[in-house]
């Protein structure tokens, strides 16, 4: 019987600028305690921290890099220049394989923590959103995105059910009849033709046109039959400067999602986590 491992926690992380445009930094986590722990997998991602960690490019291989020494407890990596935020985290495995959840993530570059208010947390009917500062060498404005949306997709439409109209649409079938109908009695009163069946033919086509070919009468629309489904949508808020928004009439009941981007005056990005929220 396999017996779970105690899931590594990276520590620490030094960036050490170097002379080829790139960015040395150096990975620790506490080793694991389990007897049985034959290596560590490091798991890495560019621009967001958004599962699965499946990252690519970085000269010491793609995600996860192995670390197959037990004792080893830290890994020297190199990122590129590229302006990206760079996320990892680690795990231990067992000689069969069986690996541990993942560690803690931590980022190559600050980015904002977003603290208020908590992760999965209920809030009234309003809520001031609050995240962390970046250092004053960044020179960052922030941009807000929050809504229904978990991928907070700034594309994000409503989805609402179409409405069902009073009015049946008029079909092509009976558009040509009330067209042939019309020709008919412009020809009858031409050539002073009239009697029973142009009479039944007009009434024919009236009652096509006001029923609809139903067979009760009644009117059909686009009805689905339910509640429409609640919409999904992302509100964006640019070019914050403050660290604090407070957000107003939220639906009771409704689940929210919020993240910030942080952008410098060099265009780099320092996207934090997604959160999410229940008003009630």
């Amino acid at each position: 019987m396999t017996r779970s491992i105690i899931t590594a926690l990276l520590l620490l992380m030094i960036g050490i600028p170097t002379l080829s445009s790139a960015k040395n930094i150096t990975l620790t986590w506490d080793p694991s305690q389990d007897p049985d722990v034959a290596g560590y997998k490091i798991y890495y991602k560019a621009g967001d921290q958004s599962l699965p960690f499946n990252g690519t490019g970085l000269p010491q291989g793609a995600s996860p890099i192995v670390v197959a020494d037990p004792s080893r407890n830290s890994i020297d990596l190199t990122l590129p220049d590229d302006g990206q935020v760079y996320f990892f985290a680690a795990t231990a495995y067992n000689s069969l394989n069986v690996e541990s959840g993942y560690s803690e993530t931590v980022a190559s570059a600050w980015i904002p923590l977003l603290i208020s208010p908590a992760d999965a947390g209920a809030v009234a009917a309003s809520v001031n959103l609050v995240w962390s500062r970046a250092p004053a060498s960044y020179n960052v404005t922030y941009t807000l995105y929050y809504g229904t949306d978990p991928k907070l997709n700034p594309a994000t439409a409503g989805l609402m059910a179409p409405p069902s109209s009073s009015t049946p649409p008029l079909s092509p079938a009976i558009a040509l009849l009330a067209l042939l109908a019309l020709a008919g009695f412009a020809i009858s009163r031409m050539k002073g033709i009239t009697g029973y069946p142009l009479r039944a033919g007009l009434a024919a086509t009236a009652c096509l046109l006001v029923f609809g070919c139903g067979s009760d009468g009644s009117v059909t629309g686009n009805s689905t039959g339910g509640a429409a489904p609640s919409p999904l949508y992302t509100e964006v808020v640019p070019d914050l400067t403050d660290t604090q928004l407070l957000l107003y009439d939220l639906e009771p009941g409704q689940d929210y999602y919020w993240k910030v981007v942080a952008v410098d005056d060099q265009g780099n990005s320092y996207p934090s986590a997604t959160h999410s929220f229940k008003a009630q």
